[in-house]
């Protein structure tokens, strides 16, 4: 529905308005230009907020993106049965603002004082020449996308450290000789430091793990897609169960995922250490228990940025407000493996 959308929005607007901006600048009618690219602006706005908003979704399954006020995002606590402070406190993993490193804090549960929600601003922009040769619905095309791209990334990005931080914070790394060794372990973890059975549903692994399953000829092993597996582990008396491994490149060694764990605090990371003789970190989530991940996004701005002229140069820009926590971080989890296979 979207693409379709988007497709009709795209030829309403080369008609009406990318036409219009093209004819006025060959004409050097600067106005006529500014007014063409805000009505391509306003044409834009609820495409991007729709495109940014399922990409969110798809990518972050164990978050659940919550549509509501802020009012109602500050007092929106689901209930809670692991890592309470006191009867009207809990631990909170959020990010305090824009650039700084996930935290925790002791939230109150009854609060209805908006700093309970860590809320900041991420914006993104894009400029180029003004020149009409390069005026086309194609090129316009592209750029939205580009900034589409720019948000799903920084929102992508912020809520995933936040869930790294909440791991980090259980102070224990569960290691296994092999992928399916792990979960087991960390099933038999959960069982009896949790009480917990459910254990993960969602274990993200880096390319070289993922790569060893997939070219193994394990009848326990389904592939619905190039990105991600289903594999089933059985774990005694427990039974089998059936886990969802998406491959996460940010998670091999030297990427952001395996930097921001590992670098120490006065680099930029958690500083964690490795276990010994281990080949591979993996991030496991349950996203069943989602309601205890929360992201929330307010609307996103677009904007022509027509001031330039003396430049000659046009853009557009815009931001939005957001924010995200996890407030049980009994339903993430890290691992490591020995070897790949």
């Amino acid at each position: 529905m979207t693409k379709e959308f988007l497709a009709s929005v795209t030829k309403t607007t080369e008609s009406d308005h990318i036409q219009s901006a093209i004819d006025a600048l060959n004409n050097d009618t600067f106005g006529l230009y500014v007014q063409a690219m805000h009505d391509f602006a306003k044409a834009y706005q609820p495409v991007i907020a729709c495109e940014v908003h399922e990409a969110v979704r798809k990518r972050l399954p164990y978050f659940t993106v919550l549509d509501l006020t802020v009012d109602q995002m500050t007092k929106h606590i689901p209930p809670v049965d692991c890592g309470t402070l006191t009867d009207d406190k809990m631990w909170a993993y959020q990010m305090k603002d824009h650039g700084y490193l996930p935290q925790r804090f002791a939230h109150e549960i009854d609060s209805s004082s908006d700093d309970s929600l860590k809320i900041y601003r991420i914006g993104h922009s894009y400029d180029w020449y003004c020149g009409p040769a390069i005026m086309t619905s194609e090129f316009l095309n592209n750029i939205v996308q580009s900034y589409i791209n720019g948000f799903i990334k920084k929102i992508c990005s912020d809520a995933e450290l936040v869930a790294l931080t909440a791991a980090f914070h259980k102070n224990s790394v569960i290691v296994g000789e092999n992928l399916a060794d792990c979960l087991h372990n960390i099933m038999m973890y959960d069982i009896r430091d949790n009480n917990n059975i459910q254990s993960l549903t969602d274990i993200y692994v880096g390319d070289e793990v993922f790569l060893g399953l997939q070219n193994t000829a394990d009848t326990q092993i389904v592939n619905p897609n190039k990105d991600s597996l289903w594999y089933t582990v059985n774990h005694g008396r427990v039974g089998e169960q059936t886990y969802t491994i998406h491959r996460a490149s940010n998670i091999n060694i030297g990427q952001p995922w395996s930097q921001f764990l590992t670098l120490k605090p006065d680099q930029g990371g958690l500083g964690l250490v490795r276990p010994e003789n281990t080949h591979s970190l993996i991030f496991g989530v349950n996203s069943h228990n989602s309601e205890r991940m929360q992201l929330w996004k307010g609307d996103i701005g677009f904007y022509p940025a027509c001031d330039q002229h003396r430049a000659q140069t046009l853009g557009f820009y815009g931001w939005m407000n957001m924010a995200c926590r996890v407030l049980d971080n009994k339903y993430v989890q890290l691992g490591a493996v020995r070897s790949a296979r």
